[in-house]
């Protein structure tokens, strides 16, 4: 949480981001990068000092820049070089305070106003626009970058808890369903198969009393098997343009019948 973006490594919320982004619209005409995500608001006690680049000092050693240690330490030790070096924490001339983490409410409050114990993330984005154009030919026409609010991410306790609505609860790890395909039976005479993606909806297939096959996306509304197993056939082979002549046979019952010329003319 006190690491500057270029301290990042590729994991947790980093790795979430620079997984979706960047990304374009149909024509691209434009994209969307993720450039930088915060969290929490770090500034002084007056609020004249902020940022996370106030917590960091040169090494006398070998200029590295380091993350300063908690202000009654006097020194801190090089990553880089392996030497101690003075802490000196710059300090806020008007309230005499170093950089830190402001929140909003405390611990306390929280417990004593029914509020959740959390800390804003704010993520900066560049939109850029370009010309007409394919490929390496195209011209960038505009950039902006803009950070925005994305909400609250709950705080962790000292003591290993979350305060959520006043509440103090204590987060218990869950079963976390391997992507694949599984099967169940949930009554004697229903059976259940579950395709879980390693990203996307979740798709359920299941029979009920009178075995009819019926899928479920993302545990909603169910409807007939027969209609999401034509969706993906219609998708894999779309339709004939109008005006194009296919020799389409329909079946019946002992064979095929031939199609008709005046049904497949456009």
């Amino acid at each position: 949480m006190d690491l500057l973006p270029e301290e990042r490594e590729k994991r947790g919320l980093q790795a979430v981001f620079s997984s979706v982004f960047p990304f374009s619209d149909f024509r691209s005409k434009c994209e969307l990068h993720f450039v930088r995500f915060e969290l929490g608001t770090w500034e002084c006690k007056c609020g004249r000092l902020k940022g996370l680049e106030q917590l960091r000092i040169a090494c006398e050693h070998c200029g590295a820049r380091i993350k300063a240690a908690e202000p009654h330490e006097s020194t801190v030790v090089c990553p880089a070089c392996g030497q101690a070096t003075a802490n000196a924490v710059p300090h806020c001339p008007t309230c005499g305070n170093p950089v830190g983490l402001r929140l909003t409410y405390s611990e306390t409050d929280c417990r004593e106003r029914g509020l959740t114990y959390a800390v804003p993330l704010k993520v900066t984005f560049r939109l850029a626009l370009f010309d007409e154009g394919t490929g390496e030919n195209r011209q960038i026409r505009d950039v902006k970058e803009e950070e925005l609010y994305f909400g609250e991410l709950p705080l962790m306790t000292e003591t290993g808890t979350f305060i959520i609505n006043g509440t103090e609860r204590v987060i218990v790890s869950q079963l976390h369903r391997s992507p694949g395909v599984s099967f169940t039976r949930e009554t004697p005479t229903s059976l259940l198969a579950k395709v879980v993606p390693y990203r996307g909806s979740w798709i359920e297939f299941e029979f009920d009393k009178k075995q009819v096959l019926y899928v479920r996306i993302d545990r909603k509304r169910r409807f007939p098997g027969t209609v999401f197993l034509r969706a993906l056939a219609r998708a894999q082979h779309p339709p004939h343009r109008p005006g194009a002549r296919a020799g389409v046979q329909r079946p019946v019952a002992g064979g095929l019948l031939s199609p008709v010329p005046r049904q497949v003319e456009g």
